[in-house]
């Protein structure tokens, strides 16, 4: 699902559609992983990545079923903060249908 204001520049739609394949794909947040970026990890070469904050894995019960990416405000801190709210307010859902 994508939601996108629409005074968001559209390079936010791709970047946050890698920070969600990030979290995903590695089971962390992408802030985790900026540190990885500046240290010149080969992690930073591959394409799908995105290694700045604002991803998170979705996860219920102990199964990865897919990642929240968010891109577009003034800080990759700040995306950080709206992608932890959206998985905040369905986590419970995901818990309740056995997900």
């Amino acid at each position: 699902m994508v939601l996108r204001d629409v005074l968001a520049m559209d390079v936010t739609l791709d970047i946050s559609q890698r920070k969600a394949y990030t979290a995903m794909s590695m089971n962390m947040p992408t802030s985790e992983l900026e540190d990885r970026l500046n240290a010149g990890n080969a992690l930073g070469v591959y394409d799908r990545l995105f290694l700045l904050a604002g991803g998170l894995p979705i996860t219920a019960g102990g199964t990865i079923y897919g990642g929240v990416g968010v891109s577009g405000s003034p800080s990759a801190k700040t995306d950080a903060k709206c992608a932890r709210a959206g998985l905040d307010a369905i986590s419970a859902d995901l818990e309740m249908q056995g997900l």
